[in-house]
């Protein structure tokens, strides 16, 4: 039954990432994304998170990881090595409004995750260097 399940999702999973793209089924496609995310975080985000965090971001991938962020927010922390620097690095973009919406999402992200299952450093070292980029950026 696991097998059946994880090969549902490697089928499904791509599909909707490549409906993604498309403005006229981004909302729905993003919908049903957090609907299976929702039920299935740790086996889907690895999957996901490698094609929405490939530079440079766009606004709509900062869109999809803000969103998605608040569904998995247990299973973030064991990706924020992943998301973070990305959306750190899309802080300084050429785009005001991709800038924004990145700074936007990389503190959901850090609000989000679970401290009690993070390592304080780490968190702290999000903190700091979100700082550090924010005030960059001003």
């Amino acid at each position: 039954m696991q097998v059946i399940r994880l090969q549902a999702i490697d089928e499904i999973v791509p599909t909707l990432l490549h409906a993604l793209e498309d403005d006229e089924t981004f909302d729905t496609t993003l919908d049903g994304l957090k609907q299976i995310l929702s039920a299935r975080t740790s086996a889907i985000l690895p999957h996901i998170l490698p094609k929405l965090v490939h530079l440079p971001l766009s606004a709509f991938h900062v869109h999809a990881l803000g969103a998605l962020a608040k569904v998995a927010c247990p299973g973030l922390n064991i990706h924020l090595g992943t998301m973070l620097p990305p959306l750190l690095s899309t802080m300084s973009d050429e785009d005001k409004e991709v800038q924004a919406s990145a700074k936007e999402v990389a503190e959901i992200v850090v609000l989000v995750i679970d401290e009690k299952r993070c390592e304080v450093t780490h968190i702290r070292a999000c903190e700091r260097q979100l700082s550090e980029d924010h005030l960059h950026i001003l």
